[in-house]
């Protein structure tokens, strides 16, 4: 079943059963009042005949002078039988008599029509105790409680059929949204084209919500395509060139490497160098991804300054150049301690790459942040390209990374790892001046500081 016929039914449905209730109730209501009524009447009138026959010496000649109206007056014999019988209309003296010795009424149906009947003791001539009845036509409450029913019923289907058309009207517009947001997908599922959703401005429901939820996650899905898409080519056109170069030395030691061992030197060692760059640059591409994927593990409390000193030492030591660090008090951050030394890392080597003089590593405290910035003597980076060099793939130079055998993956991991932690980084930079790479992070503070 679909969602408006549901919504139509269950609307309808419920509306019927609280309009069966609610006249259900008022019928009942009606009704007992109605009954009480009759009774509480008929009770009255059995009780003035017996205020004005009950203290006679000759109750029957009173009860033949008895104007009676449109009802019946009985009396009634202690064996059921009927002494008198005043009635204009006889089908009242058809009604079963019934003898009681104590005051009693109630609502009688013979001859489907019903009467309201007394009952009140009575001394009659002989002092024998007999029943006086009371017999009343309640035609007019049978009357009113059908014409009641009939006010009911109709009031019910005129309630009905305009709560079945709203019930429409209301599916129609919960469900036009949820049907152009259908149409969408499928046109996108169809066409491979993303597309968004007409969202009017004065809208502001729930309704609206989705749409305007549907073209934000439109949005993201289309810039992660996007990125995926360039990251993708720029990855194949940077493998391509290894690859290639791989290629024509394996080629060239096929044809002429076996009988030349310069030709197989140059070979060997061209192949060697771009494996080793390739597969620093795949590498590099797995680090990216893992960490736009992969769980946060919980931070703890790390010694920057530490990470700092060995980190500089290590590498130092492995390239061969004087790193000068510079650190007056022991800096504490939240965070991964081989995250900080993957970070370090990426720009000690970044600077060693593009400078012959010694690096500065300095570390300090300012207001709330750790600082750390690292700072080479370097060629420098055009103003320009400043602002592009955290990018995928970005590249300032091709000959100078092809060169130095960058990929331009490394800066573009060190600002998503920065920004793991909730921290900056930017460069200061002129050309034949050097560079010098700023990071700010959140300072971790013990309670005593």
């Amino acid at each position: 079943m679909k969602l408006n016929r549901r919504i139509i039914l269950f609307s309808t449905a419920w509306l019927f059963i609280v309009l069966v209730i609610v006249n259900s109730a008022v019928y009942i209501f009606f009704k007992q009042f109605m009954e009480n009524s009759e009774i509480n009447q008929i009770e009255e009138q059995g009780q003035a005949v017996i205020e004005t026959i009950g203290d006679s010496p000759n109750p029957s000649q009173l009860v033949d002078n008895y104007l009676i109206g449109e009802g019946m007056l009985r009396v009634v014999r202690p064996d059921g039988s009927t002494e008198k019988a005043l009635a204009e209309n006889p089908i009242f003296t058809q009604i079963p008599p019934a003898y009681t010795q104590r005051l009693d009424s109630e609502i009688v149906t013979h001859n489907n029509m019903e009467y309201a009947i007394s009952r009140h003791p009575l001394i009659w001539d002989d002092g024998t105790v007999m029943t006086l009845e009371r017999v009343e036509s309640i035609e007019h409450y049978t009357n009113a409680l059908q014409l009641l029913q009939r006010v009911l019923i109709t009031a019910s289907i005129l309630v009905l059929i305009p709560s079945f058309i709203a019930a429409q009207l209301l599916s129609r517009f919960i469900l036009t949204p949820i049907r152009t947001l259908i149409g969408t997908m499928q046109e996108i599922r169809q066409k491979g084209a993303f597309k968004k959703i007409e969202v009017p401005s004065k809208q502001t429901d729930e309704l609206a919500q989705m749409s305007v939820t549907f073209n934000h996650m439109i949005d993201l899905l289309q810039r992660n395509f996007e990125q995926q898409q360039q990251f993708v080519s720029d990855a194949s056109h940077e493998l391509k060139t290894p690859l290639t170069v791989i290629e024509s030395y394996a080629r060239l030691l096929k044809r002429w490497g076996m009988k030349d061992p310069a030709i197989l030197d140059e070979a060997v060692e061209a192949i060697y160098s771009e494996a080793l760059r390739m597969r620093g640059m795949t590498q590099q591409m797995l680090d990216l991804a893992n960490g736009e994927t992969e769980t946060q593990q919980p931070m703890t409390k790390v010694n920057l300054t530490d990470i700092v000193q060995e980190t500089a030492e290590k590498i130092g030591h492995s390239f061969k150049r004087e790193i000068k660090v510079t650190s007056s008090e022991t800096v504490m951050a939240l965070g991964h301690e081989d995250k900080y030394k993957q970070l370090l890392f990426i720009l000690l080597e970044n600077g060693i790459k593009y400078s012959k003089e010694p690096l500065a590593l300095r570390i300090y405290r300012k207001v709330d942040e750790a600082i750390i910035e690292v700072s080479d003597s370097g060629i420098g980076i055009p103003e320009h390209t400043q602002s592009k060099i955290f990018e995928r793939f970005y590249r300032v130079a091709e000959d100078r990374n092809r060169h130095s055998g960058g990929s331009g993956l490394g800066l573009s991991i060190a600002q998503k790892i920065v920004e793991e932690y909730d921290g900056t980084i930017h460069v200061k930079s002129k050309e034949g001046l050097g560079s010098t790479f700023i990071i700010s992070l959140p300072l971790h503070q013990s309670k005593e500081e």
